[in-house]
């Protein structure tokens, strides 16, 4: 993605955040990020195309999409717990808290990948 790809990329989220009344902040909390990265990200002022330029741009376009019916027709998530569950409800549950559990995973890997990206721009 080119520098200019890129730019649109960043105003289109911020121009979304904006119209369904995101804040930089509450993205930032979302994705334990500081409101200074996203602000960066949102602004186009980062140099490059980053992981946390997708998850903002997920995190966004998401944020008043999920519904139990858009779960049900992603077909990588229905496949991968098909494949897992036994039909169980007590297995249902098991699955359902190892989902839930990856929330703290995610926010751990993302100040972890936070402090990675603040070095590469630090250089």
């Amino acid at each position: 993605m080119n520098n200019l790809e890129f730019n649109v990329l960043a105003i289109q989220a911020a121009k979304r955040a904006r119209a369904n009344g995101i804040s930089q902040s509450q993205i930032a909390a979302a994705l334990s990020v500081s409101q200074s990265q996203v602000s960066r990200v949102l602004s186009g002022v980062s140099k490059r195309h980053t992981r946390l330029v997708d998850e903002i741009c997920i995190y966004i376009n998401n944020m008043h999409e999920i519904t139990p019916s858009s779960v049900l027709e992603n077909s990588e998530i229905t496949d991968a717990i098909a494949s897992v569950w036994d039909g169980s409800s007590g297995h249902a549950h098991a699955i359902a808290e190892v989902i839930r559990s990856l929330s703290a995973f995610e926010k751990t890997s993302h100040i972890a990948q936070s402090k990675n990206d603040y070095q590469e721009d630090a250089r």
